[in-house]
């Protein structure tokens, strides 16, 4: 055998590009892009003006899952199952302020669309894999809220007889 055949033979066959070719195409089939570039879960930092306004979180069952203080960061699920994405409710008080509620849902996440990128080897992580993990969603990095001082009355409440 000639040296450039030895050459072809172990480049090609033996621990050369073939293996590597086939862990590569596997590795492809079997993850998601999303999976390896986001997360399922993500820091939240919740804000307000006035600060020092109490504040709820609550998904959309209405199951409180974090409160606090701002300004705080706080750490959330951005999805609730199988191609679930999560939704929240956060409510905002101070005394003195009127109550005030802003809604935080997740988006598709910008790695979702990796997997159109990764063409037939994107499917299993489009429909599978970053769905079951949950990285095909993403949360804001940030919520706030502007809280309106409620109006003050022009008769005290004692003076009504």
């Amino acid at each position: 055998m000639t040296a450039a055949l030895q050459f072809r033979y172990h480049l090609f066959c033996r621990g050369g590009l073939i293996p590597v070719m086939l862990v590569c195409l596997t590795a492809f089939s079997v993850s998601g892009c999303a999976s390896l570039i986001s997360e399922n879960s993500y820091d939240v930092s919740i804000e307000s003006s006035p600060i020092n306004s109490d504040f709820r979180i609550e998904d959309n069952a209405g199951n409180t899952v974090a409160t606090g203080t701002t300004p705080e960061t706080i750490h959330l699920d951005a999805y609730r199952g199988f191609f679930r994405r999560a939704r929240y409710s956060v409510v905002f008080d101070k005394s003195g302020y009127a109550v005030t509620t802003k809604q935080m849902n997740a988006n598709l996440s910008a790695g979702y669309f990796g997997n159109v990128f990764l063409s037939i080897f994107g499917i299993p992580g489009a429909l599978l894999i970053d769905p079951l993990t949950g990285a095909m969603f993403a949360l804001p990095r940030s919520i706030s809220a502007s809280l309106p001082a409620k109006p003050i009355s022009a008769v005290p409440d004692d003076a009504n007889p």
